[in-house]
């Protein structure tokens, strides 16, 4: 059986709107989980980054990691516990907000069934 799961996502957006950038943002998400038994532990990590093309407006680099761990009860439902942290740096704006940072931290429990 194949126990270990990897993935690795990237994504770019832009948005213009008559030939002027309004939004620039590029993100990178790695993820691992490996099932032992029932029991599925997970890491995700993220970082990212987002520029706009609006006078004033701030550019911030974003990083973010959640652990946690999903439950198989039956073919159907999982639980799952979670736990992630998520912090936000701006790296250039025409205020005073460069380099202010913004940290958050999240946890989740949870039941998931399919029908």
């Amino acid at each position: 059986a194949n126990n270990l799961t990897a993935e690795a996502i990237y994504a770019n957006n832009k948005t213009e709107s008559i030939g002027v950038q309004q939004s620039k943002v590029n993100s990178t998400q790695l993820n691992v989980s490996y099932a032992i038994g029932a029991i599925s532990p997970f890491v995700k990590y993220g970082i990212g980054s987002t520029e706009t093309g609006l006078s004033g407006a701030a550019n911030a680099d974003t990083s973010a990691m959640q652990v946690g761990a999903l439950y198989t009860m039956s073919k159907r439902t999982n639980f799952y516990a979670a736990y992630g942290q998520t912090e936000i740096k701006v790296k250039s704006s025409t205020s005073s907000i460069v380099n202010n940072k913004v940290s958050a931290q999240q946890a989740a429990i949870g039941m998931v069934h399919t029908f």
